[in-house]
C-alpha cells in the first residue's frame, strides 16, 4: 500500500488523500517494482540497504538477461524495454523495436511530481532518452555498461529520473519516474539538468550536463528539445558526452506579473540534502566539473580564465570595429518587410550633430546609448536564422507591461529549421576570428623577432633554479580568484548585452530609456558649471590653508579626535549590534533547515554565469500545445514538501509562517527601525 508520508528531507514525497481505483492500481504496482525502489535520490535517503540490495540484483539480473531478439515476422530488431514494461501491458512492451520505443517514450507520462514554491506559473518537464553517453562501467565488452539517470534542478525544487542499467542510449517511458512540475517563483531562473551513472557503492560518476535558460520560450508551446551533455560550461575545450532529449511546456499565469517581479532582488535559494552522495549530484547539475575552490590555484583554470579573458577582449575590439564600419558606410542593419535599412547609421549621426554642437548634453546621450546598443543586439537576436538563438522582441514585452498586448504563444518549429543560414553564418564569424587571431600571431611573431633583434645585453646569463615557492602558488591563488570576480561581472553584462536573460535585459533598457529621456530636460551646463565651480573653490581655494591651520592646532585636534573615537565606537556598536541579530538569524535559520531537510546544502544559482550557453540542438522542435485527454491530470500528482522557511524567530514553512505572522511583522519593523537610526547618525 501507499506510504503515508516519506521521512522528511528534499526529495521526500507525499501521496494525496484520495486517489480513484486506477491510479491506486498504477501506484501500487510502481512501489512494488525493485527498480522504483531505489532509483531515486529520495529512496537513497529513507530504503538504505534495503534499495542498495534490489539495485543490484537488477544491476547483474540485467547484464546477463536477453536484452535483444530478432522478430522475423517484423523484419526487425526488438530490444527490451528497460527500466521495466508497462505493467498494464506486459506483453506488448516488454521488447519493442526502435520505432516502437521512439513512439511510446513520445506518449504523455503516467506519474507526476509538483515540487516548488512560485506561484507566477508553471514549467512542465519531462525527460524523454539520452543517446551516446560515455561508458563509465568496468566490463563493457560483457555487458555492464552505465547505469544512467537524470537530476533535474529549478530554483528550490528538484527531480530524479529511474535508473535504466546497463544502457547508453535509454529510453524512459511514460509509466516510469520522469514527469515533474515545478511551481516558477521567476521567469527567467535557470534549469540545470545533469546526467550521472548510478553506483551502489561510490560515488555517481558523472556523464553530462546542461544548464537551459527557458526565459526565451513561449507559452502554450510543447518544445522537444534536444541539448549536447558536456562536463562544464565554463572550460576552453569542451567534449560532447552525448546527447539528451526532453518535452518542456510553460505556463504563465500573467506576464505582466512575472515582469514586474523581475524587478525585485532575485532570492537565495538554498536545497538541502542527508547525504553527501546526493549533495554531490545536485553541485554536479548546478555548477559541473569546474566547481572548486577559488583560492586553490590551479593552472588548468588559470589558463581557461586568461584564454577567456583574452576572447573577450578579441570579440569586444571585433564587434567594435564592426559595428564602426556599418555605423560609417551606412550598410543595412535593420529589416523592415524585405529591406535592410541603415537606421542605426541615421540615428547615430543625428545624436553625433546634437551633441557635437550640445556637448553638455553628454550625460544624458550615454544614458540613451546604453539603451540604443541593448535595443540593437535585441534586433539582431530577433533577426537570426536560428529559431533557438533568437529572442523576445523588447517592444513585445514593452506591449505585455503596458497592457496593450499579450505576448502570443503557440510557436510552431520544425527540424532544422534555419540551419543551413546558422552554419553559414558561425562559419563566417568562425572564419572572421581565426583571420584576426592569425594576423595577432604573425604581428607577435613581428613584434618578437624585432625585440631579439634590438637586444644588446652582453652579461652572462646563468641558470637558476626551477622550483616555485609556495607563497607563489599562494599567491596566484588570490589572482586566480580575483581574475574569476572580474570574470563572473563580465559574463553578467554579457548575458544582458546579448539578451541571454531576456527579463534583466528588458528592465536594464527600460532603465536607460527613462533616465535619459528624462535627463535631456535638466539645465546640464548650469549642474555641470556649478559642481565645477562648487569643487575648485570650496576643495582648492586659498581658504584652505585657514582650515588646515585650524585642523593643525594640537588642542583642536585632540579633542576633534576623541570626539571622533567615541562616535565611531557608537557607530560601530551599532553596526555590530545589527550584524550579530542578522548572524543569528542566519544560523536559526541554517540550523533550522539541516534538522529538517538534511545537515549538506547548496545554493542554486540565480543567473547562468557561463562562459558557453547550451543552444537546442537543430533538430528540436516545437508546436502548439494542445490538451490531451487521455493525459493524466495535474492535480492527480505526488507533491514534494517546499524548502522555503519563513520567519525570523522560529523558520517555518509557509503556512505555518503565516499563522505566526504579527509576529514577524514586529520583528521586522523593529529592524527596519534601527536601520534608519543608523543611517539617520
Amino acid at each position: 500500500a501507499l506510504k503515508e508520508e516519506f521521512k522528511i528531507g528534499l526529495f521526500a514525497s507525499k501521496s494525496p488523500k484520495k486517489r480513484n481505483k486506477h491510479l491506486e492500481e498504477v501506484k501500487i504496482r510502481n512501489e512494488t517494482s525493485n527498480h522504483e525502489e531505489q532509483a531515486t535520490l529520495t529512496t537513497e535517503e529513507n530504503m538504505g540497504a534495503v534499495g542498495c540490495s534490489g539495485g543490484l540484483f537488477e544491476k547483474i539480473s540485467s547484464a546477463f538477461r536477453e536484452n535483444s531478439y530478432y522478430d522475423y515476422k517484423l523484419g526487425a530488431r526488438k530490444r527490451r524495454v528497460k527500466p521495466n514494461p508497462d505493467p498494464q501491458r506486459r506483453d506488448t512492451t516488454t521488447f519493442m523495436t526502435d520505432d516502437e520505443l521512439k513512439i511510446e517514450t513520445r506518449q504523455p507520462s503516467h506519474n507526476w511530481i509538483e515540487t516548488g514554491t512560485g506561484n507566477i506559473g508553471r514549467m512542465y518537464l519531462e525527460i524523454l532518452s539520452c543517446q551516446n553517453l560515455p561508458n563509465k562501467d568496468i566490463g563493457g565488452d560483457v555487458g555492464n555498461l552505465s547505469d544512467p539517470f537524470v537530476t533535474a534542478v529549478y530554483e528550490d525544487g528538484v527531480m530524479q529520473t529511474s535508473v535504466i542499467y546497463n544502457e547508453l542510449s535509454p529510453h524512459w517511458m511514460p509509466w516510469t519516474k520522469r514527469a515533474v512540475c515545478f511551481n516558477m517563483m521567476r521567469s527567467s531562473s535557470v534549469l540545470y539538468l545533469g546526467v550521472l551513472d548510478y553506483d551502489l557503492v561510490t560515488q555517481h560518476d558523472p556523464l553530462g550536463r546542461v544548464a537551459i535558460n527557458v526565459n526565451n520560450l513561449k507559452r502554450d508551446t510543447v518544445y522537444f528539445l534536444k541539448y549536447n551533455l558536456c562536463h562544464s560550461s565554463n572550460i576552453e575545450d569542451r567534449e560532447n558526452q552525448g546527447v539528451i532529449t526532453i518535452r518542456l511546456r510553460i505556463e504563465i499565469n500573467n506576464l505582466k506579473a512575472a515582469l514586474i517581479e523581475e524587478l525585485k532582488p532575485r532570492p537565495k535559494i538554498y536545497i538541502n540534502v542527508e547525504k553527501e552522495k546526493s549533495f554531490r549530484v545536485l553541485r554536479y547539475t548546478c555548477f559541473g566539473e569546474d566547481d572548486h575552490d577559488e583560492e586553490d590555484f590551479n593552472a588548468a583554470v588559470m589558463k581557461s580564465y586568461v584564454y577567456e579573458a583574452l576572447q573577450y577582449k578579441n570579440t569586444v575590439l571585433d564587434t567594435i570595429g564592426n559595428a564602426l564600419h556599418s555605423l560609417m558606410f551606412w550598410r543595412g542593419q535593420v529589416r523592415i518587410f524585405s529591406w535592410m535599412l541603415p537606421l542605426h547609421s541615421l540615428l547615430f549621426f543625428c545624436m553625433g550633430v546634437v551633441l557635437v554642437e550640445n556637448p553638455h548634453m553628454f550625460p544624458s546621450f550615454l544614458l540613451l546609448s546604453v539603451a540604443w546598443v541593448l535595443l540593437a543586439t535585441n534586433t539582431v537576436r530577433v533577426q537570426h536564422p536560428s529559431p533557438w538563438k533568437r529572442c523576445i522582441p523588447f517592444f513585445k514585452y514593452l506591449e505585455a507591461l503596458v497592457g496593450f498586448q499579450v505576448i502570443k504563444g503557440k510557436q510552431h518549429i520544425d527540424a532544422y529549421e534555419g540551419w543551413r543560414e546558422t552554419e553559414e553564418l558561425e562559419m563566417k564569424c568562425k572564419k572572421q576570428i581565426e583571420e584576426s587571431e592569425e594576423v595577432a600571431k604573425a604581428t607577435e611573431k613581428k613584434m618578437q623577432r624585432l625585440q631579439e633583434l634590438r637586444d644588446e645585453n652582453l652579461l652572462t646569463q646563468l641558470g637558476t633554479n626551477n622550483l616555485i615557492p609556495l607563497e607563489v602558488f599562494v599567491r596566484l591563488g588570490k589572482y586566480q580568484a580575483w581574475l574569476g570576480e572580474i570574470l563572473k561581472k563580465i559574463r553578467m553584462a554579457k548575458i544582458i548585452i546579448l539578451w541571454e536573460d531576456t527579463n534583466l535585459s528588458f528592465w536594464t533598457t527600460v532603465f536607460s530609456l527613462v533616465v535619459g529621456i528624462f535627463s535631456l530636460f535638466l539645465p546640464w551646463a548650469f549642474i555641470l558649471t556649478f559642481t565645477g565651480r562648487a569643487v575648485i573653490w570650496g576643495a582648492f581655494g586659498p581658504h584652505m590653508k585657514v582650515v588646515d591651520y585650524m585642523l593643525t592646532r594640537s588642542k583642536i585636534k585632540n579633542e576633534e579626535v576623541k570626539i571622533q573615537d567615541n562616535k565611531s565606537t557608537i557607530v560601530f556598536d551599532r553596526y555590530e549590534k545589527l550584524a550579530r541579530i542578522r548572524r543569528e538569524e542566519t544560523v536559526k535559520l541554517k540550523a533550522a533547515r539541516c534538522i529538517r531537510f538534511g545537515k549538506y546544502m547548496i545554493k542554486v544559482p540565480s543567473f547562468n554565469l557561463a562562459w558557453y550557453f547550451d543552444y537546442p540542438r537543430p533538430e528540436s522542435t516545437a508546436k502548439p500545445w494542445k490538451k490531451d485527454p487521455t493525459a493524466l491530470d495535474m492535480q492527480e500528482t505526488r507533491w514534494l514538501p517546499r524548502q522555503q522557511l519563513f520567519g525570523t524567530m522560529i523558520p517555518r514553512l509557509e503556512k505555518l509562517a503565516s499563522q505566526n505572522k504579527d509576529q514577524s511583522e514586529r520583528k521586522k519593523k523593529l529592524m527596519e527601525t534601527q536601520l534608519e537610526e543608523l543611517m539617520v547618525t
